[in-house]
C-alpha cells in the first residue's frame, strides 16, 4: 500500500466512520478458529443507493475443539440471520464489530464447520484513509483502515476474522446491474445473467490469503490483457478501467512486464495465478489486494511517473501477500521492503546511477521530514499504531533495507532474501523471527546491525575524524580515525561495517571493506600508491545521517549535487575535476575563530573533497532554505555568512561569500572551492 506523493481536495462519501477505539486487537476467538474458505456473495442493486446486500459462506475448523460457540468479526452491517447446514440450533447476536453465537453440541478438531451469514447495509470506511467506497456508479474497497485497530478492513464487507495471520481461498459472486463489470481476486471463472436485468460474476482465489487482501471492484470497466512469459510459466496480466482511459493506462503500463522480470529475478518465481490491477476514483494512493492491485485514477496519467507506485504495490506480491507481516508492529517486512523495491526497479530499468539517486533523494527527504511527519524518531519496528503506515515504517524502512543489502553484500543478500520468500511462503513472519533466519542463512551475526536499525531510533553518521599518511617500507601506510556520531539517537551502532575509498593518481577509486567494534574506530591501510583523497562508503551502501554525491566535473557551468544541496561552478576551464559533496545532517561540532556574534547551523554541513589541477578554480555554492530550520523566524538572509575549515581540529572562519536567493532559499558561494568543512552562521 502506498499513498501517492501529492495532494489532491479530498472527496467526501456519505458513509459511516469506523471509530478506532471500536475494535480490540488481541481477542482469544481469532485464535481459536482456522477459516479454510470464504465463498463471499454480494448483490449491488443500484449503486447510487450505496447499499450491498448478500451472504458469505465460511468453512472452518477449531483445531482445539469446539464447546458450542463461534464468533466473526463484521463491522457496521446488518446481520439479518446465520444458518449452518450441519450444526443444529444455530443462535447468534451482535457484540459491537462481533457476531457472536453459539450452537447445539461440540466440535473436535477433526470437524469442518460450515456457517452462512446473511447481511446487508452500507459498508463503513475509515476517517483516515481505507474502507469500502462509493463514488458515481462504481464501488470498491480498500482493504486497510489506517486508523481501524486492528487495521486490517475485510470485516466492513463481508465476515471474517480479520487479522494478519488467519488465511484463506475464496471464491466471490458478486451481482451488479447489466452492463457493470465486477473485478476480484483471483481468476474468472464465470459470468452468467442471474436475474432479468443482473449480471453475476464468479471469481475464484485458489492461493491462500489474510482478509485486508480480500478485493472487489464494481464499474463499467473494459479489459487490457495480454501474457508475461515468467520464469517457470506464462502469466495473463489483466488491467480494468473506463474505456475513455484504456490509452493512458496502456502508456503508464508500458515497463510491466520489465517489473515482472526484475522482481522474478532478484526474488523468486511469481506465485499467483494473474497479475492484476484495476483503477478506481480513489483520492490518493493504492492498495495490493491479491492479483487485483486497486490504484487511484489520478496516478494513471499517460505517463510513467508514478511506476514505482504501480512497481511497489506489485512487489507487495512477494513482501505482504506472499510471505505477511505476523502483526502490525512488523509491518516494516511488508511496507519498508516493498517501499525498496521501488528502488530496484528503478535500478532495473534505468540503471546503477538512476538507482544511486532514487536513494539518495530518499535519505534526503527521511532526514529532512521524516521526524517533523511522525512526531519524532521512532525504530521502524513496534511503532505506535497510529505511526504503522508512516514515514518511518515506509521511507526510513526502505533505507533500512538498503543498508543490510550494503552490510550482507549483493550475492549473500539477495539469495538470503529468496531462501525467506520460499520457506515463508503463504505464511506470517515476525521481525524477530526473519533476523534469526537472516543470521543462519548468510552465517553472519546481525545483532548489531538490527539492535541499531531495526529495533532502534535515529540514525548514526560516520565521519573521518582524522587521517595520517606516511611512507613506509616502500609502501604508503594510513591510519584512519573514524567517529560515529548521532541524530536522534543516544545509542550508537555497537559493530559498524562499512567501505573506505581511497583515490589513486587516475581517479580510481580502490575500495577496502573495514569493521571494527566500539566508538571511534581506528584502521590502517597499507597501499602502493600515493592516496589523492580517502572517503567512506564511497558506493554509497549506507543511508545514514550524511548524504553524499560524487562527479567528475567536465566542462564549464553549474554541476548541480541535488541530495548534497550543494554545487560546483567550473569557469570554462578546460580540465575535470573530481568532486565530492557530503552532507551531514548534524550540527557542527568546533568553535568559531575571532567570532563572538554568529551562531552555526544546528542542522548540518558539509565536507568537500575536490582534486583538480592548481590551475582550475572552482566555484562552491552552499544551498539554504528555511524549511531545514536553519533561519530562524525573524531573521533574514543578510544574517547569513559561510564558514570554512579545513581539518575538524582547526576553528572555524568566516569565508568570503556572495548571497543570491530570497528570504525563503538560495545559495552562498565562495571562489575557490577547498577540500574541507563548510557550514553556515547566523549572524546574530
Amino acid at each position: 500500500m502506498r499513498l501517492a506523493v501529492f495532494i489532491f481536495l479530498t472527496v467526501v462519501y456519505p458513509f459511516q466512520l469506523l471509530r478506532p477505539e471500536s475494535h480490540r486487537e488481541h481477542m482469544n476467538y481469532r485464535d481459536s478458529v482456522d477459516v479454510i474458505r470464504y465463498s463471499v456473495h454480494l448483490t449491488f442493486r443500484n449503486l447510487q443507493d450505496q447499499k450491498l446486500e448478500g451472504f458469505t459462506v465460511i468453512h472452518c475448523i477449531y483445531p482445539g475443539g469446539n464447546q458450542g460457540t463461534f464468533a466473526f468479526d463484521l463491522a457496521g452491517l446488518k446481520v439479518d440471520s446465520v444458518a449452518s447446514p450441519v450444526l443444529k440450533n444455530v443462535q447468534f447476536f451482535r457484540e459491537g464489530e462481533t457476531i457472536r453465537g453459539t450452537f447445539a453440541g461440540k466440535l473436535t478438531p477433526a470437524d469442518t464447520v460450515t456457517l452462512i451469514i446473511y447481511y446487508q447495509g452500507t459498508p463503513l470506511r475509515d476517517k483516515r484513509w481505507g474502507g469500502f467506497f462509493f463514488a458515481g456508479d462504481e464501488a470498491f474497497n480498500y482493504g486497510i483502515g489506517m486508523d481501524a485497530v486492528p487495521p486490517n478492513f475485510g470485516r466492513v464487507w463481508f465476515p471474517c476474522i480479520d487479522n494478519f495471520t488467519d488465511r484463506a481461498t475464496y471464491t466471490f459472486h458478486v451481482t451488479v446491474p447489466s452492463g457493470y463489470t465486477a473485478v476480484c481476486n483471483g481468476t474468472l471463472c464465470g459470468i452468467k445473467e442471474s436475474e432479468p436485468g443482473y449480471t453475476t460474476w464468479v471469481w475464484e482465489m485458489k492461493q491462500p490469503i489474510p482478509t485486508y487482501l480480500a478485493s472487489v471492484a464494481v464499474g463499467r470497466y473494459i479489459r487490457l490483457e495480454g501474457s508475461y512469459q515468467g520464469l517457470q510459466r506464462s502469466i495473463p496480466w489483466q488491467i480494468y478501467c473506463l474505456p475513455e482511459d484504456s490509452l493512458k493506462t496502456a502508456r503508464s503500463f508500458q515497463n510491466l512486464t520489465r517489473w515482472m522480470q526484475i522482481f522474478e529475478t532478484r526474488f523468486t518465481p511469481y506465485a499467483w495465478d494473474r497479475i492484476g490491477y484495476v483503477i478506481v476514483p480513489f483520492n490518493h494512493g493504492a492498495m495490493e489486494h491479491a492479483t487485483n492491485i486497486t490504484l487511484a485514477r489520478n496516478t494513471v496519467d499517460g505517463t510513467t511517473q508514478f511506476e514505482t507506485l504501480y512497481a511497489h504495490e506489485l512487489s507487495h506480491h512477494w513482501f505482504g501477500n506472499l510471505v505477511t507481516c505476523a502483526s502490525e508492529a512488523d509491518m516494516w517486512l511488508n511496507e519498508g521492503w516493498a517501499s525498496y523495491c521501488e528502488a530496484i526497479v528503478t535500478e532495473g530499468l534505468y540503471g546503477k546511477q538512476a538507482f544511486r539517486d532514487y536513494v539518495r533523494k530518499n535519505q534526503l527527504e527521511v532526514l529532512v521530514a521524516t521526524h517533523v511527519a511522525d512526531g519524532g524518531y521512532f525504530p521502524v519496528y513496534g511503532i505506535p499504531h497510529s505511526l504503522t503506515y508512516g514515514s518511518t515504517v515506509y521511507d526510513k524502512g526502505s533505507l533500512v533495507v538498503h543498508n543490510l543489502r550494503g552490510y550482507l553484500g549483493d550475492s549473500l543478500f539477495f539469495d538470503a532474501v529468496k531462501k525467506y520468500l520460499t520457506r515463508y511462503a503463504f505464511r506470517n513472519c515476525s521481525v524477530h523471527e526473519f533476523e534469526q533466519f537472516l543470521s543462519r542463512e548468510t552465517r553472519t551475526d546481525l545483532k548489531s546491525f538490527f539492535q541499531f536499525w531495526v529495533y532502534g531510533k535515529g540514525f548514526n553518521d560516520l565521519e573521518i575524524d582524522s587521517l595520517r599518511t606516511s611512507w613506509q617500507d616502500g609502501r604508503w601506510r594510513v591510519s584512519v580515525l573514524i567517529n560515529q556520531r548521532l541524530r536522534g539517537t543516544y545509542i550508537p551502532q555497537e559493530s559498524v561495517k562499512t567501505e573506505i575509498g581511497v583515490l589513486d593518481s587516475l581517479w580510481k577509486m580502490h575500495v577496502y571493506q573495514v569493521k571494527w567494534t566500539g566508538n571511534p574506530g581506528l584502521l590502517s591501510l597499507d597501499l602502493p600508491f600515493r592516496p589523492l583523497s580517502i572517503i567512506l562508503d564511497p558506493d554509497e551502501k549506507t543511508a545514514d545521517a550524511s548524504v553524499e554525491e560524487t562527479k567528475i566535473i567536465e566542462g564549464g557551468g553549474d554541476h548541480f549535487f541535488r541530495a548534497s544541496y550543494f554545487s560546483a561552478f567550473n569557469h570554462m576551464s578546460p580540465d575535470s575535476a573530481w568532486v565530492r559533496a557530503e552532507q551531514h545532517f548534524l550540527p557542527p561540532s568546533g568553535r568559531i575563530q575571532k567570532q563572538r556574534n554568529i551562531r552555526l547551523s544546528s542542522e548540518r554541513y558539509w565536507r568537500i573533497s575536490v582534486v583538480c589541477s592548481p590551475y582550475q578554480n572552482l566555484t562552491g555554492r552552499f544551498f539554504f532554505t528555511r524549511s531545514i530550520s536553519e533561519m530562524p523566524e525573524g531573521t533574514t538572509t543578510d544574517a547569513l555568512v559561510l564558514l570554512y575549515r579545513k581539518d575538524r581540529r582547526d576553528s572555524w572562519q568566516v569565508l568570503p561569500a556572495q548571497l543570491n536567493g530570497n528570504e525563503q532559499e538560495g545559495f552562498l558561494e565562495t571562489t575557490p572551492l577547498r577540500n574541507g568543512y563548510y557550514c553556515i552562521g547566523v549572524k546574530r
